[in-house]
């Protein structure tokens, strides 16, 4: 295995402590260098990993946080709230995680809302903001939980 696994837990750990949206994108772009989630030709995982469950699940969560940013920055075109979220909504439809799935039910079993659209626009500023709190609860957790797996 080539992950320094103290180097990549302490970057999932930072994941954990971001308070401004900003600091998302440079913070999961360090983390999934360490991780070896680009395809970079001279920083490839090792060939134990390639093949490792915990290592492929890994790179799910990475593959969806990467795309909660993308949607941030589709649905930021667009001009009111409800468009935004509806955009951004539109954007991790298609998730290796399953994310909406994951999303509905977090909404049904632990808020009063009737569901994940108005979850977004009645509890969040913004799509930054959720985004935010994914980062900081979901992802961050997930990443902890294969590392630790992985090593």
């Amino acid at each position: 295995m080539n992950i320094n696994l103290e180097k990549a837990i302490s970057q999932a750990n930072s994941i954990r402590e971001i308070s401004d949206y900003t600091e998302v994108k440079p913070t999961l772009k360090d983390f999934s260098e360490t991780v070896y989630y680009y395809d970079d030709e001279n920083a490839k995982p090792s060939a134990d990993l390639k093949e490792n469950e915990n290592y492929l699940g890994l790179m799910d969560y990475l593959a969806d946080a990467h795309n909660v940013v993308s949607a941030v920055m589709t649905a930021n075109f667009s001009d009111e709230k409800e468009e935004k979220v509806d955009d951004f909504i539109s954007s991790i439809s298609d998730t290796e995680t399953d994310l909406l799935t994951y999303l509905d039910n977090f909404v049904n079993d632990d808020t009063s809302y009737a569901d994940f659209r108005t979850y977004l626009l009645e509890d969040f500023e913004n799509v930054q903001a959720f985004a935010l709190q994914m980062m900081n609860g979901y992802f961050h957790n997930n990443f902890i939980h294969y590392l630790k797996k992985i090593g």
